[in-house]
């Protein structure tokens, strides 16, 4: 994988380039880009600065972005299968119709964000931070949520999650039968 400068990758988009290889991106500069439709499967984005970046129906599968700040980012329709988001900051960003399966989560901050019609189908959430957020037909099924903050969520059902007594206990969710 080769590391690139973000410029580089702005200007062959600029220019109609839409896929590309899996690039080293890590800790690029990309505050309010946009980049619909972009393809990075496989890229490495740990530690991206993306806050208000428009990335809405891009294919991002398998995409590394630990750490990174994607804090108001717009990912409507996002392909992020099995993506390493782990310890990403996505305050207020719109995941709106969104696939995360199997997408790891852990220690993500997810606070008032939009994941109405997300599937979340076996994505780790431990220790993610879901306060405030609209989780409108979020499908949830076998999503692992061990100590998940579920403070304040709009249309939350986790009935299909396997969510653990701690988050149960402490943040008022139904104790769901197993």
């Amino acid at each position: 994988m080769n590391k690139v400068e973000a410029s580089r990758v702005l200007a062959l988009y600029a220019d109609g380039t839409l896929s590309f290889p899996p690039l080293d991106l890590s800790r690029a500069e990309l505050f309010d880009v946009h980049l619909p439709r972009i393809e990075l499967q496989g890229s490495n984005l740990e530690q991206a600065y993306m806050p208000y970046s428009n990335l809405r129906q891009a294919q991002l599968q398998k995409v590394n972005f630990w750490g990174a700040n994607l804090s108001k980012a717009k990912l409507d329709g996002a392909n992020l299968v099995r993506a390493n988001l782990e310890g990403v900051n996505l305050y207020l960003a719109s995941l709106e119709n969104t696939d995360l399966s199997g997408a790891n989560l852990a220690g993500a901050n997810l606070q008032a964000v939009n994941l109405s019609g997300a599937s979340l189908v076996g994505a780790n959430l431990t220790l993610a931070n879901l306060s405030g957020a609209n989780l409108k037909n979020t499908n949830f099924d076998r999503a692992i949520c061990c100590k998940t903050k579920f403070y304040h969520c709009r249309n939350l059902n986790v009935s299909s999650a396997l969510v653990d007594a701690l988050s149960v206990g402490v943040y008022g969710l139904p104790l769901i039968d197993t």
